[in-house]
This record gives structure tokens, C-alpha cells and sequence, in this order.
């Protein structure tokens, strides 16, 4: 940037993503982690700005090559002993949903409308971030975990054969033994430790750059808001508090609010060639 004092990212269609000073000794030089979200054609438009003092705005397009991918479709058949589950756990712990005429249609509240609040308070969460990097190795999935669900996955709920809701799945679950320890999945500072919405009791690590990990569904958490924490350490056990009908884990990778597929963060040569060597 031509002078001190400039916000900058990189904008993906709505999506507004900052840019973090390097910390090399010079205040001109930025950088930005951005992604696409997975219900983003592959041809949105994406472009660097940049705002100075003032407010005056700059944009401009630079090559960035994209590509479609296809996300499963699952169907999901919802029982009463889930409802009870889901719903007392969940009603417990809120005041954002109440009981409605019909368990039911008290799932389908929670499932629909309070995604959509705890989505909203998982946006402010993420708004801010540590501007540099606070790992230096991949990303590393659950210990000794089976993947149930994966990225996107569109979810077609069914009761007694009955389609009842629709909604997008975002992140892994994992299965391990019942109440597995939780594995930070890199080092970074612990930004949440909670209970959140549809999650339960949820850990959220800031990795830095506007990176974020979310550890979803715990029985129990180990660490406190404010904690650094290593690549490996325990962040609670596997439960099955929130909108889950079983013992797992729910982790998400999050760029800013954005989620994003973890398995790209887990692989080696993915993390050397589209983060760590550009930025040395």
C-alpha cells in the first residue's frame, strides 16, 4: 500500500475479507487470507481493495483461478427420542427458542431458526483476529476419528417419511470412542469457550490472519477464553451437547465467518504450497 493507516483485504462477491500488516518492518506490505463460501459460483467476482484515512475506496480485479465442486445430498430421518434429546438440551441451555405446540415443530425452530442466530453470533466471534500466523505445521484431524459427515453436506430432514426442514451441514463430524479427548487441531488463542447454540459446549481457536478452528458438541471443556494453546493439547472431551443426536465431535475451519473444508488445512502439500510458502 502507497501509505500508513490503509485497510485492505481482498472482497469475494459480499464476502469482505482484511488484510494484516506482515510485520516485516514495512508498513506497506499486507497480507490476506480469502476463500469462497461453498454456495458461491465459481465465477463470483473477487478483488483486492484497499481504504484510506478519509474513506476513500479503491478495488481492483487480479488473476484468481476458481473452480465448481459439487457438495453431497443426505437424508436425515428425525425420531422422537432425537426431538426430546436435541430439544431439551438445547432449551436448557437458551432463550433465543421456546417450546412450540408440537416437539416437532420445536425441532425444526431450533434446527432452522436458532442456525441461523448462532450463526450470527459465530460471525461476530471471528470478526477480529491475531495479524500473524501462530502455527507453522498442518492442521491435524481428531485423533483416532471416523468422518460421518462431511463439508456442505445438504441435509434433507424427514419425519416418518415426511420432509420437514433443509439445511446445509457445515464442517466434520468425527466419531471416536464416546468423551475422546479434543486435540487442538494447531496452536492459537483460545477466542471461545462456551456453550453456542446448535453446538453445545463449543471451543473456538483464533490461528491468526482471520483464521479460526470450532470444536463443537464437548461434554466438557478444559481451557478458558484468553488460554494459548499448542498444537495437540486438550480442549475438553467428545459429547453431544447441541444439535447432535450422538457422541462426536463438530470441527470447523473458518476463514473470518466463512467456512471453509477442512480437509484442505489437514493436507501437507495444500498448506506448504497455498499458505506457508507464499508467505515466506
Amino acid at each position: 500500500l502507497s501509505e500508513p493507516g490503509i485497510r485492505s483485504g481482498v472482497r469475494v462477491g459480499d464476502n469482505v475479507f482484511a488484510g494484516y500488516a506482515t510485520g516485516d518492518g514495512s508498513e506497506s506490505a499486507y497480507v490476506c487470507l480469502f476463500a469462497l463460501a461453498y454456495d458461491q459460483p465459481a465465477d463470483v467476482p473477487i478483488r483486492l481493495w484497499a481504504e484510506d484515512l478519509a474513506g476513500n475506496r479503491t478495488e481492483v480485479a487480479f488473476p484468481c483461478k476458481t473452480f465448481p465442486q459439487d457438495f453431497r445430498t443426505r437424508h436425515i430421518e428425525v425420531t422422537d427420542r432425537i426431538i426430546e434429546l436435541v430439544s431439551e438440551d438445547i432449551l436448557a441451555n437458551t432463550r433465543k427458542v421456546s417450546r412450540k405446540e408440537t416437539p416437532l415443530e420445536t425441532f425444526v425452530e431450533i434446527n432452522s431458526t436458532y442456525r441461523r442466530i448462532t450463526n450470527r453470533r459465530l460471525s461476530e466471534l471471528t470478526s477480529s483476529s491475531v495479524n500473524k500466523l501462530l502455527w507453522d505445521q498442518p492442521f491435524v484431524q481428531l485423533t483416532n476419528s471416523k468422518v460421518e459427515s462431511r463439508f456442505a453436506d445438504h441435509r434433507i430432514y424427514t419425519y416418518e417419511s415426511e420432509e420437514v426442514d433443509r439445511q446445509t451441514h457445515l464442517g466434520f463430524d468425527l466419531a471416536s470412542l464416546a468423551q475422546s479427548p479434543v486435540e487442538a487441531s494447531n496452536s492459537g488463542n483460545v477466542v471461545f469457550a462456551d456453550y453456542l447454540g446448535i453446538y453445545g459446549n463449543t471451543v473456538i481457536l483464533d490461528h491468526g490472519l482471520g483464521l479460526f478452528s470450532l470444536y463443537g458438541h464437548l461434554s466438557t471443556i478444559s481451557v478458558e477464553r484468553g488460554n494459548s494453546v499448542s498444537r495437540g493439547e486438550e480442549l475438553g472431551r467428545t459429547g453431544q451437547t447441541g444439535l447432535a443426536a450422538g457422541d462426536h465431535l463438530h470441527y470447523s475451519m473458518l476463514v473470518e465467518d466463512v467456512q471453509v473444508n477442512p480437509l484442505e488445512w489437514w493436507d501437507p502439500k495444500w498448506v506448504q504450497d497455498h499458505i506457508l510458502s507464499k508467505l515466506r
